[in-house]
């Protein structure tokens, strides 16, 4: 009897675990989920086996190449998109010449296929899905049979008010090849959506064959976690690496455990692996192949695969570790949380419960992480930069840290005073001044909504309300992709380095009250104000007919409006371009070169703000 192996899983429920490999390479207890697949067929007399890819084929290839190394005969059907778990055997129905069994590559189980395969022949049946009776049925497809164990009734994923049984598909079929006539080769197809229903509808002999042997869908973070915890209390049967040196103890070849280290059962310890002396590897910890736990190191419950280093002093706590991590010293994880391949945990970094930090990142030492790491390359200590925060667009700096952040500049205030918020004119500039916003308000404060503002006029519009502070989140000219967020104090100058530090602290701590829902204030809008600060700058001006002829360069609308309006009403002529710079710098105009000589040195003042530009200005 043949097999067919559905192995094109991307498991994304599983990130970070599966960035860099397809879900059924994963390991559970050192070895991929598929090779313990593998062994339980090959336990039953499989040696034909289908396997069928989508996502990072290439590695399941390289890894169990053509199967001589596992003692079975394996053949890759590689699909270019996915085509629903039919879609994807039919590709294999050449070689699918008499009954066969469908096994998913990236579930756990030890069910006795043998007593499966004699049901389904027993019963006569074209189709029989080995069931499962769980607590919570919802993210299962939910089978009903009668008596007789045919099937009678599907339902995919139902909500609590549809559930009507709690026995649930596990994905294992065995079927007649002809089921594979129903639809037609290239065609997205699902076996329990598409094709069951049909089989069911046209009345064929479709059995459920239900088991109380062990079976986990390992569909998310905390079913893995969960299935080494299964394997390593016998819950299931697997073959296990290692060498069993105590009961429920597992060493592999090669691993030094020195002096005054404790080994608490149960746990798994790959080969090469070093635990230097005075360090804790707890119950239920799994470690792989070659990695080294510094000196008074603690692991409790932890999963940590291969070629990782652990300095002295480092603490970890329920957490998933990938491969090639370096944790230095003194380093804390928690509950749940999970560190991508080829990551770096500086010194006395504190990873937060639930946090997961993609591959390739470094964690700057000192820092607590507590909200997942996905885009950039680094988390560092220090929040702020030169001037301000500064970052990509929702990347760096998106709706949820601009809210935190916002709450976290709040916390100084301890629920009392009014902040003044602004931005420039860009969409995304508004789109997290409303985050900057929400995040003051929930610690209590009051927030005036000053609009779209240049950097000048909201720092003026600060002192004029008098404001405790301010937030001004402008757009880069140069790149639009990213932006600078300015804190202001209530003199309307950036706040010193010492309060930064203590928004650093608050943020990086979640060390901030949120205020009860009855003590959130209403937004105050204050329009236009721009208004108003060009009007003192006219009612300040000596002279209203200055005679200037200008050249005002600037790729921003507002910014044209805004200048050449208050220019224009102190009686200059105002021309306007959007030249890039460098562009006017490399131009050649024949016989219009002085003129363009006249506009370059003009366009130099691109480089400096347009406040900067209007005080040059008015000097003359």
């Amino acid at each position: 009897m043949k097999a067919v192996i559905m192995a094109g899983g991307e498991g994304t429920r599983l990130r970070p675990l599966t960035c860099n490999r397809p879900k059924p390479m994963v390991p559970i207890v050192n070895k991929p989920v598929m090779e313990h697949i593998i062994e339980l067929l090959k336990k039953y007399e499989f040696k034909d086996i289908a396997v069928t890819l989508q996502y990072l084929p290439d590695m399941i290839k390289d890894y169990f190449g053509d199967g001589r190394d596992f003692g079975i005969n394996l053949r890759y059907y590689v699909e270019d998109k996915p085509m629903g778990t039919a879609g994807s055997v039919k590709n294999a129905e050449e070689f699918l010449d008499d009954t066969f069994l469908v096994i998913s590559g990236d579930a756990l189980t030890d069910i006795d296929l043998g007593k499966a395969i004699d049901y389904h022949f027993s019963k006569g049946s074209i189709a029989t899905l080995v069931l499962k009776k769980v607590d919570i049925p919802l993210e299962y497809g939910v089978v009903v049979t009668d008596e007789n164990g045919r099937i009678t009734r599907f339902l995919e994923k139902p909500s609590w008010g549809e559930v009507f049984s709690d026995t649930v598909n596990t994905g294992i079929y065995i079927l007649s090849p002809e089921v594979l006539k129903y639809f037609n080769k290239n065609e997205m197809f699902d076996f329990s959506k598409d094709l069951f229903p049909i089989l069911l509808r046209e009345n064929r002999p479709m059995y459920g064959y239900i088991t109380d042997e062990y079976w986990c869908d390992i569909g998310d973070l905390m079913a893995y976690s969960q299935a080494h915890m299964d394997v390593l209390d016998g819950k299931v049967k697997v073959n296990i690496p290692g060498n069993k040196i105590r009961d429920r103890v597992w060493v592999g070849e090669g691993s030094v455990i020195e002096e005054n280290a404790v080994i608490e059962e149960p746990c798994v310890i790959g080969a090469n692996t070093r635990i230097k002396k005075d360090s804790v590897v707890g119950s239920y910890s799994v470690l792989g192949d070659n990695n080294i736990i510094g000196e008074r190191s603690g692991i409790k419950r932890s999963i940590l695969w291969k070629n990782n280093v652990l300095d002295s002093n480092a603490q970890l706590r329920g957490t998933v570790i990938c491969n090639k991590v370096n944790i230095k010293e003194g380093v804390s994880t928690f509950e749940n949380s999970v560190i991508g391949d080829d990551t770096q945990i500086g010194k006395n970094a504190v990873i937060k419960p639930s946090i997961k930090i993609w591959p390739n990142k470094i964690v700057e030492g000192g820092t607590e992480v507590n909200s997942n790491l996905v885009w950039g390359s680094k988390f560092v200590r220090s929040i702020f930069g030169f001037r301000g925060v500064a970052g990509e667009i929702n990347v760096d700096i998106t709706p949820e840290y601009a809210s935190k952040l916002g709450a976290a500049y709040g916390a100084i205030f301890k629920g009392k005073g009014k902040i003044g918020v602004s931005s420039d004119d860009a969409a995304a500039a508004k789109m997290l001044k409303m985050s900057f916003m929400s995040g003051l308000l929930s610690a209590g404060l009051k927030v005036l909504d000053f609009g779209v503002l240049h950097l000048p006029v909201a720092r003026s519009a600060v002192r004029f309300y008098g404001a405790d502070g301010g937030i001004h989140i402008s757009t880069s000219s140069k790149n639009f992709g990213r932006l600078t967020v300015d804190f202001l104090d209530k003199n309307g100058s950036n706040i010193e380095r010492a309060v930064e530090r203590k928004i650093e602290n608050a943020f990086q701590r979640e060390d901030f009250s949120r205020c009860e829902g009855e003590a959130i204030k209403d937004i105050e809008i204050i329009p236009d104000y721009t208004k108003y600060y060009l009007r003192n700058i006219m009612n300040n001006t000596r002279s209203k007919e200055l005679g200037y002829r200008i050249v005002l360069n600037s790729t921003s609308d507002f910014i044209f409006g805004t200048v050449s309006n208050l220019l224009e009403n102190l009686g200059c002529t105002v021309e306007k371009t959007s030249l890039n710079l460098q562009n006017a710098k490399t131009m050649k105009s024949g016989n219009d070169s002085k003129e363009m000589s006249y506009f370059t040195d003009m366009v130099k003042w691109e480089t400096m703000t347009w406040a900067c530009q209007l005080k040059t200005l008015l000097k003359k």
